[in-house]
């Protein structure tokens, strides 16, 4: 019999095989430049914004360029328009993963304004591309109310600017909407695919002790004050931590695995928007289509950097089980929140679900992503982020 020792090490050669040979059949697309682009679309993952001096992240860990993760959103612009010029295609959309500026602009009133109309005047100038996709983060919640989220903040400058967190004006809704007018979920037909795709957008603090938004928790809002009752009693009963005190506390405390999903800036997903969901991915498979999925927090454990889990969706395990109803109709998730980048094959669902990194730690760090006729992925990465090619038939075997 083998020994635990040697069973482990027989496990980890096997993976190391899987992961060498997906690699190289994903190397191999990469250097295959042929093939017809149905849409192309930008994308960039929590530049998390403050015009704050620089400094260290909470574990110490990484260093955060607050002021000049703006420079990064200018030079994601310049190189978009570049892409969209010179392009197979003209960018479809621009997708905003979130947390596009920080919480810490709460700190002097007025900052969060500043913050979001510096943001905004890049945003605006982006004339290559119908319109641009803002998702909520955490962050976003910190610094505004949904409230504020769904109507529009207003910006002085660039005039006329709303920052708003749902469906952009120019987007073509997908049936069927959401039936929520404060949810931060919707659905639309990318621009140049002919309806062979949709995009889905989700809403992961649709249940979270900090729905309502206002506030970062432990300091503007807190339990009775500003949190969620029903969010944080769910939260509050898988982790023991004073997640609803005043005052920054270490959430992960005595938390190990999955169990670290369970902090107060992740979230889930409501019955209401799962059966939104569910209805889409049937609509979808019966059409003949294929929708791309677009959220804040993660979907997938593998996803998650290191598999810590701690930027993982509360109630993942429900939104892949469904995914896993409808293989091959959710081709890829495209994701943010752990600042760090990784990358899963979920085979049950045929599904790659890509984390993006954060030009906030990894400066200049975004990309474009290829949706290509033949049903295949090509994501061009800036920066940090890498660039990968995935056919129909590839499966990444683990996160990169």
């Amino acid at each position: 019999q083998n020994s635990p020792r040697k069973a482990t090490h027989l496990l980890h050669s096997h993976r190391r095989h899987l992961r060498s040979m997906a690699e190289g059949r994903v190397q191999a697309a990469e250097m295959d430049g042929d093939g017809e682009v149905l849409f192309r679309f930008g994308f960039i993952a929590d530049v998390q914004h403050a015009d704050i001096p620089d400094a260290m992240n909470f574990n110490k860990s990484m260093k955060r360029f607050y002021k000049g993760s703006l420079k990064s959103l200018q030079e994601a612009d310049s190189w978009w328009r570049k892409k969209s010029e010179d392009g197979p295609k003209k960018l479809s959309f621009i997708a905003n993963l979130g947390d596009v500026l920080d919480g810490q602009n709460m700190d002097k009133e007025g900052d969060n304004m500043k913050a979001i109309g510096n943001l905004c005047s890049v945003f605006a100038r982006a004339d290559y591309a119908p319109f641009t996709v803002h998702l909520v983060g955490n962050h976003e919640l910190y610094n505004f109310t949904r409230t504020q989220l769904v109507e529009g903040v207003p910006i002085e400058k660039p005039e006329k600017y709303h920052f708003k967190a749902t469906i952009p004006d120019g987007a073509e809704p997908a049936l069927p909407v959401s039936s929520d007018d404060k949810g931060f979920y919707f659905a639309f037909y990318p621009p140049g695919a002919d309806r062979q795709y949709r995009v889905l957008v989700l809403d992961p603090y649709d249940i979270s002790c900090m729905r309502d938004g206002g506030g970062r928790h432990g300091i503007e809002i807190y339990e009775g004050h500003g949190m969620d009752p029903a969010g944080l009693a769910l939260l509050k009963e898988h982790n023991h931590n004073p997640v609803g005190g005043k005052g920054q506390v270490n959430f992960f405390e005595g938390m190990k695995g999955e169990e670290g999903r369970w902090v107060p800036f992740n979230g889930g997903f409501g019955e209401q928007q799962l059966a939104w969901l569910r209805k889409h991915l049937q609509a979808a498979q019966q059409e003949s289509q294929r929708i791309l999925l677009l959220s804040h927090v993660i979907l997938h454990p593998d996803a998650t950097p290191d598999r810590s889990c701690r930027t993982l969706l509360w109630n993942f395990e429900e939104v892949l089980s469904l995914l896993r109803e409808f293989p091959g109709v959710v081709p890829l998730v495209l994701c943010g929140h752990a600042h760090t980048g990784a990358r899963c094959f979920d085979e049950e669902s045929k599904t790659h679900h890509l984390t993006c990194y954060s030009p906030l730690e990894f400066p200049d760090s975004f990309g474009c992503c290829d949706v290509m006729a033949d049903g295949s992925i090509r994501v061009i990465g800036n920066g940090k982020e890498p660039s990968w090619t995935a056919p129909p038939d590839c499966p990444a075997q683990s996160s990169l």
